[in-house]
């Protein structure tokens, strides 16, 4: 095997290594972020929000929490090859 090669994919599981997991769901974390942010960045001038105003704070914390949960869900689906376990109580009768 090529060394280039053994030294982004693991040959038994068929997927990146995880050091390049990581830093591939870190660039996918940052870009979603900035998407977001951008998307959200006119909304305070469309509804008169003050800079000192809490609800830019929630604003912030949903779009936070949008990107961090998407990026998450990415990941697991494109890098790990795997689907998110069903939640506990939600498993299909046998």
């Amino acid at each position: 095997m090529p060394l280039l090669s053994s030294l982004l994919f693991s040959t038994s599981d068929h997927r990146l290594r995880a050091g390049w997991r990581l830093l591939a769901h870190l660039v996918m974390l940052a870009a979603l972020l900035v998407s977001v942010a951008i998307f959200l960045a006119p909304l305070p001038a469309v509804f008169g929000l003050v800079e000192s105003d809490d609800s830019l704070f929630l604003l912030d914390a949903i779009g936070s929490l949008f990107a961090i949960t998407a990026s998450v869900f990415l990941a697991r689906r494109w890098f790990d090859h795997r689907a998110l376990p069903p939640w506990p109580g939600m498993e299909p009768a046998r």
